[in-house]
């Protein structure tokens, strides 16, 4: 008990620096975490907390509730009058990880803490400038209660059913439907599977008590957030986020986001990493009831089969799913095992269960010491010949961070019977390969993608140009862009005048000597362009 407590304790210190380590050390990055600071940081110089816009043009993607935390962190670290900066416009999901963390640990035990630092996706996009850790928070009553009500055989009371009324309605008020959505669905389908053991008259008598007490409360206060919405927002905000984000993404793939039919299925199974194994193994040699344990699993399961309904599909949309897995992880690990002559061998899928964590620590003993092999199974194109010029080689300290989540996945997949009966076990040597991981590729991901910006807008800001200057990005919209040029100047506001000052990529030079600009910097990935 010593030993497991003591590995449960460090793979929480390491998951703690990892996310503090991320908070002071991590920029944002292109495109939604530069994105969404800079609504916030829009909002904050206005001083008007309904104002959501970019670059002096309304955006309507998603509701204020996000922005106003970043904003109030950014009043207590980075004073007034000052854009947001990439620490404050971390901690709301930092501190909604933390919150999971809490809450997981005070409804599930120690087991479903360590379960959810085992996943690869969640605790590596945990302090994320995005709205899922937030919403994933919002929902967890319409995650733990109904587990309760399954688990001791019996339907809510109306206090119960408020709560979770609660929990979908700030979840939809969060970022979307999908918050009263996924409970619904996963109550309706966990209902559906009870209908051989509770009868189908029983079944009807608890769906309409859960409808009455939870879903149509949730569905009423839902509608009163979003009237709310409407009346300070505009009808255009409406308009935008409930029809065009809502209903044209899930028949139209938007931006290029598509995928196929097991797109979030897959990003459960390898985005999992080590919870994969620790699940899967856990599942082997417990025979559990389902029906009375499983509504977790049916929670992630429907979250995975809502997005698979949608056209539009990317991975970050299965985050309320990580926490139900966490807790369903928790309740196997409590379960007796089962005798061994009714066990199915584990050997024959043993070896599928830990292939996320293999992939992980190939990829990154490629990187640290064959980066040449890894580099030939990329295809060439100047823009990928341009990105491994910067990165390649590494330096020493990423090479050894590398290396330490190589040997955290390989010594896992060695000891992966023995470490999968100790969620906390296999927490450490998860949370050691993220460490690894994760500090070997922010730097890099730094230099590739915000720092080159940052570099250009400080040579225009250096020539001091006009406020209203067209600052031309031949790219696609860059938000990590708005940011470097912010508040002074704003990148594509031209109105069909030529361009002062011209920004492309590396690969696209010609554009520049083509278009008689001349050309007055270049880094790893951009080129900053004057007009003669």
């Amino acid at each position: 008990m010593a030993g497991r407590l003591n590995a449960g304790k460090t793979a929480l210190l390491l998951a703690g620096a990892l996310w503090i380590w991320t908070l002071y050390r991590a920029p944002t990055f292109d495109f939604d975490e530069s994105l969404y600071r800079s609504v916030a940081s829009s909002m904050k110089l206005s001083g008007n907390p309904w104002l959501l816009e970019w670059d002096g043009k309304p955006l309507f993607h998603k509701p204020p509730v996000l922005y106003w935390l970043m904003v109030a962190a950014s009043h207590l670290i980075d004073g007034a009058g000052t854009l947001v900066s990439s620490t404050a416009a971390r901690i709301p999901s930092l501190l909604s990880s933390l919150g999971i963390l809490w809450w997981l640990h005070r409804k599930g035990g120690k087991h479903a803490t360590f379960a959810f630092l085992c996943g690869f996706f969640p605790l590596l996009t945990g302090i994320a400038v995005i709205f899922d850790p937030l919403q994933s928070l919002a929902l967890l009553p319409a995650l733990f209660l109904p587990a309760e009500w399954f688990e001791q055989d019996r339907g809510p009371n109306w206090k119960e059913g408020l709560i979770v009324a609660g929990s979908m309605a700030i979840a939809s008020a969060t970022k979307g439907l999908n918050g009263l959505l996924i409970p619904t669905g996963a109550l309706g389908l966990h209902l559906l599977f009870h209908t051989g053991r509770w009868g189908f008259r029983r079944v009807l008598t608890e769906g309409i008590r859960m409808l009455g007490f939870a879903i149509l409360p949730g569905l009423a206060l839902t509608a009163l957030v979003y009237f709310i919405y409407n009346q300070m927002l505009g009808p255009e905000f409406t308009r935008e986020f409930l029809w065009v984000q809502h209903f044209d993404r899930s028949r139209n793939p938007m931006e290029a986001h598509g995928g196929g039919p097991v797109y979030h299925f897959a990003v459960l199974f390898f985005g999992g990493g080590f919870l994969t194994p620790l699940l899967g193994y856990q599942w082997l040699r417990k025979k559990p009831d389902l029906l009375r344990w499983g509504y977790p699993l049916t929670f992630a399961l429907t979250c995975a089969l809502l997005f698979t309904l949608s056209a539009t599909k990317l991975p970050h949309y299965t985050w309320p799913a990580w926490a139900a897995l966490a807790l369903f992880t928790a309740k196997l690990a409590s379960q007796p095992e089962i005798e061994s002559s009714k066990l199915i061998p584990e050997r024959r899928v043993g070896f599928l269960l830990s292939a996320p964590v293999f992939l992980i620590g190939t990829l990154a003993l490629l990187l640290a010491i064959a980066p040449g092999l890894f580099l030939q199974s990329l295809p060439d194109s100047p823009q990928g010949r341009s990105w491994i010029g910067s990165v390649f080689p590494l330096d020493w300290t990423t090479k050894i961070a590398l290396l330490v989540t190589a040997l955290s996945c390989f010594s896992f997949q060695t000891l992966r019977r023995t470490l999968t009966r100790s969620p906390a076990k296999t927490a450490l040597a998860a949370t050691l390969a993220y460490a690894g991981f994760a500090t070997a590729l922010v730097p890099i991901a730094d230099r590739l993608m915000v720092k080159p910006f940052f570099d250009v807008a400080s040579t225009i800001r250096s020539k001091a140009p006009p406020a209203d200057s067209c600052i031309q990005y031949s790219g696609p919209l860059s938000a990590t862009l708005s940011l470097a040029l912010a508040p002074e100047y704003a990148q594509n506001r031209c109105q069909d005048r030529p361009a002062r000052f011209r920004i492309t990529p590396v690969w696209r030079e010609t554009e520049c000597v083509r278009e008689g600009y001349r050309l007055i910097e270049r880094n790893p990935t951009l080129l900053l362009c004057e007009s003669p």
